[in-house]
């Protein structure tokens, strides 16, 4: 094999390994501005859960606040055909 030959196979193995730390960088980046964006969209919803009088260190009212996060979420919430926030002592029937 020349010389030439190997300097092409240098130059595109250096040519693939830029590629590839530059789509690692541009993922990378990608992520910490999702990860910023999904932090400060939290903060916002307590900021708002605690402008509705709720105090996240009351487990009662996180329990409140979790379930609204969920649900603003979309996501499905298994149990609620359920009792599952009575307790015993407790009946909230009406």
């Amino acid at each position: 094999m020349s010389s030439n030959q190997n300097g092409n196979f240098i130059a595109r193995a250096r040519q693939q390994i830029f590629d590839l730390q530059r789509k690692r960088a541009l993922a990378k980046r990608h992520e910490k501005i999702e990860a910023t964006k999904d932090k400060t969209e939290a903060e916002l919803f307590l900021d708002d859960a605690a402008a509705e009088g709720l105090d996240a260190k009351n487990p009662a009212h996180l329990a409140i606040i979790l379930r609204a996060w969920a649900l603003r979420q979309g996501q499905t919430l298994e149990g609620d055909e359920t009792d599952w926030d009575r307790s015993p002592e407790r009946d909230l029937t009406f």
